[in-house]
């Protein structure tokens, strides 16, 4: 199912809350793997994901990476049934390229609200052990600003993917993906 932007922000502007717990990026200073310069080498899947709260312009900076890594993003939440559907797929290839060393990273970003980091999206994600860079944009209440920078043509529906190569962003899709279909969106892309 689909949600509109301004469905979304209305679900969205009902449960926010104070922020989580975990270590906010302003919080530490440290960059994570996905800002160096050289290629991303693929994340083992982790027994306790680590999940990094963000605001839009973190994430974005992110994305800037000049190498060679081909970097998959995908926006999708906990109580998207399309997204969770979908999951699999984005397992199954970032798995495959793991073991096939390709440069390639799977950034996962989470659209929840922060309030439910430990005790929903943690939990969700460790069941799952998807091999990826997990993130939770907290930035509700500048949807509107943030979703067309991502994408002009994004309405804000998730799950939704974009694909960046040499920091520049290479194709977008909006909505969910099966395994053929992912696989055709990335086969320029990743060889």
């Amino acid at each position: 199912m689909k949600k509109s932007v301004l469905g979304w922000a209305a679900f969205c502007s009902i449960f926010i809350a104070a922020s989580c717990n975990s270590v906010n990026d302003s919080e530490n200073p440290q960059k994570g793997p996905a800002e160096s310069e050289a290629p991303a080498k693929p994340l083992p899947a982790a027994e306790n994901p680590e999940v990094t709260v963000i605001k839009y312009e973190q994430l974005q900076s992110r994305l800037q990476q000049e190498n060679d890594t081909v970097y998959v993003v995908n926006f999708w939440a906990t109580w998207c049934g399309p997204c969770v559907k979908e999951l699999p797929h984005f397992k199954s290839f970032s798995d495959r390229m793991a073991k096939e060393h390709k440069p390639f990273r799977l950034i996962m970003v989470s659209l929840d609200q922060s309030d439910i980091l430990q005790d929903k999206v943690v939990p969700f994600l460790k069941e799952r052990n998807i091999n990826a860079q997990h993130y939770l944009l907290d930035d509700n209440t500048r949807m509107n600003e943030w979703i067309p920078k991502f994408d002009a043509t994004w309405s804000g529906a998730i799950p939704a993917t974009i694909v960046y190569e040499k920091g520049e962003k290479r194709a977008f899709h909006e909505g969910s993906l099966d395994e053929k279909g992912l696989t055709q969106l990335l086969q320029s892309y990743v060889h």
